[in-house]
């Protein structure tokens, strides 16, 4: 049976994510995965995408790239989302990006990301899949790995945090997290799938701490149900403590304690507007959905 290794590298509007995975046949086993935050959404200023933040960005996947090859890889691809969808220099990032990595680097759309998501994601039968980023949120409805309806909302955790200059009161993080998702969920949710799975860093964080995983690996997780009650006692209990507290948490990675608060709002909003309760945590996402629907096919769709 051949057997080829595969890296695609996820540039988010938080971190700049990459996984090394190795196909024998239909058989996916992850090598690694791993990720720098370097906040790219946070360089983007007047509509463009400017200093420490670009450059770091850049730098980590030309860091993932060298990672891959050490590691075999015969193909290496990667893709931007939020950020680079926002900004107006986008296609230039990529370009120098690309320079510095020698990989393809390409800008995907909303609905990309959320197909991606899902091919990651889905388990048989009816499903949706909630994937909750830096810069902006997916959900995701379809049935047997066929994807049905999808919607991208810019909003994100880091974004919420901007938006409200790190302002943590609950009910406005909820109201506005809610006013943005507005179109997704009625774009979406014309029917209630059997279950709901949901992906990203703020979903697996808040199942690790609920869980009190110290030491992270995706089993410890997999499937964990979190319900609007675990999510609503999270929020509350997030916006009392001081940043340097919630960086002593047990399951929480501390460079992400600064976003979490908004990232529960988030998910809070999403359960209460769709009624996905609970939604269970899935370490599966978009870049293993990359590698399955476009490295290991080819395609490009």
């Amino acid at each position: 049976m051949q057997t080829r290794t595969y890296a695609a590298i996820d540039i988010g509007s938080n971190s700049v994510r990459l996984m090394v995975a190795r196909a024998e046949g239909d058989n996916l086993n992850i090598l690694t995965t791993e990720r720098f935050t370097t906040r790219l959404l946070n360089g983007l200023k007047d509509g463009f995408l400017t200093g420490d933040p670009a450059e770091q960005t850049a730098q980590a996947v030309a860091a993932h790239a060298e990672t891959a090859r050490s590691m075999g890889a015969h193909v290496i691809e990667a893709f931007g989302t939020s950020a680079l969808r926002d900004a107006k220099n986008g296609s230039g990032f990529c370009e120098y990006a690309s320079s510095l990595s020698g990989v393809n680097v390409m800008i995907i759309s909303g609905v990309e990301e959320a197909q991606l998501a899902y091919a990651g994601a889905a388990p048989r039968g009816s499903c949706g899949v909630i994937d909750i980023g830096g810069g902006s949120t997916e959900l995701i409805i379809g049935s047997d790995g066929k994807m049905l309806r999808a919607h991208s909302a810019q909003m994100g955790a880091v974004r919420l945090c901007n938006m409200l200059s790190g302002r943590l009161n609950p009910e406005e993080m909820v109201a506005r997290a809610k006013e943005a998702l507005h179109e997704t969920v009625r774009t979406v949710c014309t029917s209630s799938p059997d279950k709901w799975v949901g992906v990203g860093g703020t979903i697996t964080s808040l199942a690790a701490m609920t869980k009190k995983v110290s030491k992270y690996t995706p089993g410890a997780i997999e499937d964990f149900p979190i319900t609007e009650d675990i999510t609503s006692d999270w929020l509350r209990r997030l916006c009392g403590m001081p940043v340097e507290e919630r960086r002593e948490l047990i399951g929480l990675t501390p460079n992400r304690a600064d976003i979490i608060p908004f990232g529960a709002a988030i998910l809070l909003a999403v359960i209460q507007e769709t009624g996905a309760d609970p939604v269970h945590a899935c370490d599966r996402d978009n870049l293993e959905g990359y590698i399955r629907s476009r490295l290991m096919t080819g395609s490009d769709t």
